[in-house]
């Protein structure tokens, strides 16, 4: 997926063009989704690409359909796939709302200061019954533009 921005966006507090500090509200989303009927272990993974000067506000995942694992359907997110910088692993199978748990001191301040332009959403399946893989969440991330 990548990220596209066209035209100028400003917001700020005054219709001046010399405003100097002003902030700019974006969102981004996307959709990890199964890939067919495999079995077994698999990752499936979406990542966004952070504006630079940006802080993330939130990170919001909605289950479209219901993730079928016969394990676990854990969703992380992070600056690699896996990572758990911003997000540690929920259950997308049973959790369709998340995250649910408080994030960390540690998370929170990754998100005031990403370090990296990457966000990564990956849903780590922990194994597939016969009739292999489903599910489908939506993910959006609100940010924040220090113009």
């Amino acid at each position: 997926m990548t990220t596209y921005f066209q035209g100028a966006l400003k917001q700020g507090t005054t219709p001046s063009e010399s405003t100097t500090a002003s902030t700019v509200s974006t969102v981004l989303y996307g959709t990890v989704s199964s890939a067919g009927a495999g079995t077994g272990a698999a990752n499936f993974d979406l990542t966004f690409t952070i504006p630079a000067n940006c802080r993330i506000v939130r990170i919001l995942a909605d289950s479209t359909a219901a993730w079928a694992p016969s394990g676990t359907a854990s969703l992380t997110a992070g600056i690699t796939a896996g990572g758990t910088e911003y997000v540690s692993g929920f259950d997308v199978k049973t959790i369709t709302r998340g995250p649910t748990a408080a994030l960390t001191a540690a998370q929170l301040g990754a998100m005031a200061a990403p370090a990296s332009t990457a966000l990564v959403v990956r849903v780590a399946v922990s194994a597939a019954a016969s009739g292999g893989y489903a599910g489908s969440t939506n993910v959006t991330v609100e940010l924040v533009q220090t113009v």
